[in-house]
């Protein structure tokens, strides 16, 4: 099993204010995520019941699955993370 020790100070805050800014439906939310994100997340998760597994397909990525509110900012913070950072597994055509 991975320990995350990094604290990243740069994740978004505007995701905490989605509730303001306008939600959605809650969805399922499935990433496979780089090791620095996925520490980043492990410290400040995005969503409600999330779970951080190591990947068995792809070495040094993690695949993330959470509950979170759909929101204009969620789909935002994905689309500046899609093809370096993370990848949507789940659910198709989110964004």
């Amino acid at each position: 099993k991975a320990k995350f020790t990094h604290n990243d100070s740069s994740f978004e805050p505007d995701l905490a204010q989605a509730v303001a800014l306008g939600v959605e439906d809650t969805i399922k939310l499935v990433i496979r995520v780089n090791r620095p994100l996925a520490e980043a997340l492990f410290n400040r998760p995005i969503g409600r019941q999330q779970q951080l597994v190591e990947d068995s397909e792809k070495a040094g990525h993690f695949v993330v699955t959470t509950y979170i509110d759909s929101s204009p900012q969620l789909k935002r913070w994905l689309m500046r993370r899609i093809d370096g950072e993370l990848e949507i597994l789940e659910p198709a055509g989110l964004i």
